[in-house]
């Protein structure tokens, strides 16, 4: 830890200032502090050794009546500073930092003993972190009630693509380490985290005669193609005999060779509840086959956490109820949970409702914080942190981790478009070295049914070697 420092602070909205004082100067730079709270306070201030920093306070000074209505989303279009204009220099994605919340004319600047920094870090952070605009926004959800990318001030306002959050603490950091050079902050440390989320763990292990049939014959109409006809006749004529190894989805071991072979650790997540529906599993999670996926996960040092099912998203009994049977076939497989860790599936967070249920639900890292129809940083930051319940106004135990990337999102013509090449490549790897700038936690979605694609398994190793 480094050398304390004193925060003087308005005194509304104690409990999310508290908060987000907390994420930002112990979870994210890892400085010591004290906060005092004043109505006489107009703004922020870091009180330091040799100076002072004072920053805008536009979000928290806001009306109460104002609070969680429309009339408190930020002034758009966003304002911009140039890093060219500061009087010290800071990592950033660009030279233009977009200002979510902050002053009429948000610039940075500095006398002998104190910076003055327009754009208000901390609300904005707090904007962004608690996803303060899904709560608030009155725009339509998709078909699976989820929060649409292009609904976000992010994607409307060209930000979606970097860590908005990530970038104003680097400014933050280098405001303080600029008066206070004794000052020292936590090392971040760039990571790859590979994560699965097990929807069809066999594509013909649980398939019917009669279904089988009917999806080898839209095979055939789609991709007109003998040979995968019969590989496929022959993959599910050999899985029905007990070579579930054929099975073109129990790519299980095939990813966890890979990621060993670059020293990383793949996250399964499985779904713990079939309720009878198209949109969740068509596997018990009891089967023999998946205690003997969930040992082998364990033997080889993998990890495996819960695929909250499409339906308990936003039902607590059911949440529970899928969190309960997880445990009990992970202790029956003798898996330790060391972190219960979970996402939803189709990333189906209701916000804060999700992560309310599962908090009560014992899991403690979230991994879903993505938007399903474009990649990139939905919570402005590529650093795990504590989430915060905007409708209870109380700090969470729960964390997330957030989601970067999910293939689909990228590849597939209902999202992004980019298909399965160059482009997908270009992209996902900017995202990925954005993230590394900033020393970041890339997260990555693969499903471990889309490395039946051959040249979708090549671009996820291209990508991630």
């Amino acid at each position: 830890m480094g050398k304390r420092i004193f925060v003087k602070s308005p005194s509304s909205f104690e409990n999310e200032r508290k908060y987000i004082f907390d994420v930002i100067f112990s979870e994210f730079l890892g400085l010591e502090y004290e906060v005092s709270f004043s109505d006489e306070a107009e703004a922020v201030k870091i009180v330091l050794e040799k100076g002072s920093v004072t920053l805008s306070d536009a979000f928290f000074s806001m009306e109460k009546s104002l609070w969680l209505k429309e009339g408190s989303m930020p002034k758009t279009p966003l304002k911009k500073i140039n890093k060219k204009d500061s009087p010290f220099d800071f990592k950033s994605v660009s030279d233009e930092i977009p200002v979510i919340y902050g002053e009429e004319d948000p610039e940075i600047n500095q006398t002998d003993k104190e910076i003055k920094i327009g754009i208000d870090i901390f609300g904005s952070a707090f904007f962004m972190l608690t996803r303060y605009e899904e709560v608030v926004s009155k725009e339509k959800k998709d078909m699976h009630g989820r929060f649409p990318a292009a609904a976000s001030l992010a994607f409307k306002e060209g930000f979606l693509t970097r860590p908005i959050v990530s970038e104003y603490v680097e400014i933050l950091w280098s405001a303080l380490a600029k008066l206070y050079p004794e000052l020292v902050r936590q090392e971040h440390e760039f990571s790859i985290v590979l994560t699965h989320d097990v929807d069809k763990p066999f594509k013909f292990l649980f398939m019917s005669p009669k279904r089988f049939l009917k999806v080898l014959a839209a095979d055939i109409l789609k991709h007109r193609s003998l040979k995968k006809t019969f590989s496929d006749l022959g993959s599910f004529v050999a899985v029905k005999r007990g070579k579930v190894e054929r099975d073109p989805y129990n790519t299980f071991n095939k990813i966890m060779d890979f990621s060993e072979s670059i020293g990383l650790k793949s996250h399964f997540y499985f779904i713990a509840e079939n309720y009878g529906k198209l949109l969740n599993s068509d596997y018990d999670l009891d089967n023999e086959k998946i205690v003997e996926i969930f040992k082998k996960i364990k033997e080889r040092g993998h990890v495996c956490g819960l695929h909250v099912s499409y339906d308990g998203a936003s039902d607590p009994e059911k949440m529970k109820k899928e969190a309960e049977r997880f445990r009990k076939v992970c202790a029956e497989a003798a898996v330790n949970i060391d972190l219960f860790e979970a996402r939803h599936h189709f990333l189906r967070v209701s916000v804060p409702e999700s992560w309310r249920i599962m908090e009560e639900c014992g899991i403690k890292r979230d991994l879903s914080l993505s938007f399903a129809d474009h990649a990139g940083f939905r919570s402005g930051v590529c650093w795990e942190y504590p989430l915060f319940d905007l409708m209870s106004g109380r700090r969470l135990e729960l964390k997330e981790l957030p989601l970067i990337v999910m293939e689909c999102s990228v590849i597939d013509e209902r999202y992004m478009n980019l298909g399965v090449g160059e482009k997908s490549f270009e992209f996902i790897k900017s995202l990925m070295n954005t993230t590394a700038l900033f020393d970041g936690q890339f997260v990555l979605l693969w499903h471990n049914q889309r490395f039946e694609n051959k040249d979708e398994a090549v671009l996820y190793r291209e990508i991630v070697k």
